[in-house]
């Protein structure tokens, strides 16, 4: 009884160090300088579709309404639908293509109810995922 008392307390105290270590080595920098919950990503898509829209249309955006539909490591696509003039009727959306916390390309301007998540196939295969 004794020795198997030994031998999980032996393996709770393997165990329980490298865990720690894991943490250290793979969370903790990703929620310093990373985007672990995608925040940094979604921030970068929506000055993105600011840019865009700013540029298309002459006015900048109020508000967005952004959502991470697809993610495959640092690989994030974005649905972003924004708000102009306060309104509480999104004039548009576009879906962004991120690498971390990069936008590397979009879709042109969409309706605002346009269903990204139900082309989630066609969007990979235009942003080559």
């Amino acid at each position: 009884m004794e020795q198997k008392l030994n031998s999980s307390n032996k393996l709770k105290n393997t165990i329980v160090p490298i865990a720690i270590i894991l943490i250290f080595v793979f969370v903790i920098p990703k929620l310093i300088h990373g985007d672990f919950f995608g925040n940094k990503a979604i921030d970068s898509a929506e000055k993105y579709v600011n840019q865009q829209v700013y540029t298309s249309l002459g006015i900048p955006c109020e508000k967005y309404n952004s959502e991470i539909i697809y993610k495959s490591g640092d690989i994030k696509l974005i649905s972003v639908k924004f708000y102009t003039d306060n309104s509480s009727v999104a004039v548009g959306s576009y879906c962004v293509y991120c690498d971390d916390e990069y936008v590397v390309n979009s879709t042109t301007m969409m309706g605002a109810e346009y269903s990204y998540k139900e082309h989630i196939e066609e969007l990979k295969a235009l942003f080559g995922i």
